[in-house]
């Protein structure tokens, strides 16, 4: 039998959607009842949202003066903020630094400041190893919003880092404030997964799969939500299920499952007339790469579904 290949839209990505509960025999897309919502083992495997933290080394390295949460500077003017570039993880080498951005379009400001900006290769408790390099800029009179960003390339090799800003009065000792911010640089691997709860289900039963990210790159979808396909296997090849619910079409949207992210756990309920073997979840995912190409990749993952209905 010639292999088939269709994909049907099950997986959500935004944070506060619903529970998707959708049965092999079609489509039944709702938050469910009190008597179908998932056992403890499900809540486990379907509440953490991070498959391996990236950043938990930064934590662990010599306290320093964090930009606050906000980015709202004491000695700045209300609507101005200081942001860090670049994020704490990056990926193949990139931009590390600082900008300020200013909620208000084309209004002066008088900062009469002198920044300074230096950048610094750290080991794994922070320690400074080497100081790579420096920067430093007056800002008078200045619409906000047309300040530079203040940024320093990283190589791809991985390392760490440690960014510092500080600024002080025009032609003055007195400092206004200083601020630093850990960046870890990682090499990009590709480590898509699609889990699931268990490998052999019942008939009637409600099983629970999700898609996480363990390598650096991001994945990307084309649509926007995830898409998969339920499939069987006939003794010789994997095949489209007969209950495999028909696609749904929906204007082509990107979504994009960062690194070491996990996503929404989907919820599919076998049908009580499921006949048994070995099926499998398939869904396709495009490896965005730096050169600008979309790679496409499959991913799937079996399960089983027993002779044993689910009393």
């Amino acid at each position: 039998m010639k292999r088939m290949f269709a994909l049907w839209s099950v997986f959500v990505v935004a944070v506060a959607a619903p529970m998707v509960v959708i049965p092999f025999g079609g489509w039944a897309g709702a938050t469910p009842s009190k008597e179908n919502a998932p056992d403890s083992g499900e809540r486990d495997f379907c509440g953490p949202r991070v498959a391996r933290d990236f950043l938990r080394p930064l934590a662990k390295m010599a306290p320093i003066h964090h930009l606050p949460s906000t980015g709202k500077l004491p000695f700045a003017p209300k609507g101005l903020s200081l942001e860090a570039r670049g994020g704490r993880l990056v990926v193949g080498g990139g931009s590390v630094g600082f900008g300020i951005r200013d909620e208000a379009i084309e209004q002066v400001r008088r900062l009469n400041w002198d920044i300074s900006v230096r950048l610094f290769k750290v080991n794994a408790k922070g320690i400074v190893v080497d100081e790579l390099g420096s920067m430093q800029r007056s800002i008078g009179t200045i619409q906000g919003n047309r300040i530079e960003d203040l940024l320093f390339q990283v190589s791809p090799e991985p390392a760490y880092y440690r960014v510092d800003i500080s600024f002080q009065h025009s032609g003055s000792d007195h400092v206004l404030g200083k601020f630093s911010n850990y960046v870890r640089v990682m090499r990009p691997w590709f480590d898509a997964r699609l889990l699931m709860l268990g490998s052999v289900a019942r008939q009637g039963e409600l099983l629970s799969a999700r898609l996480a990210n363990f390598g650096t790159e991001s994945i990307a979808s084309l649509s926007h939500d995830w898409r998969f396909a339920v499939e069987y296997f006939d003794g010789q090849n994997w095949v489209i299920a007969p209950s495999n619910p028909p696609p749904e079409k929906h204007k082509a949207i990107g979504s994009r499952l960062g690194p070491g992210r996990m996503d929404q756990c989907v919820h599919l309920r076998v049908s009580a007339d499921e006949a048994p073997g070995l099926y499998r979840l398939v869904m396709v995912v495009d490896r965005s790469l730096k050169s600008g190409e979309n790679r496409t990749i499959q991913l799937a993952t079996e399960f089983e579904v027993s002779g044993r209905s689910l009393k």
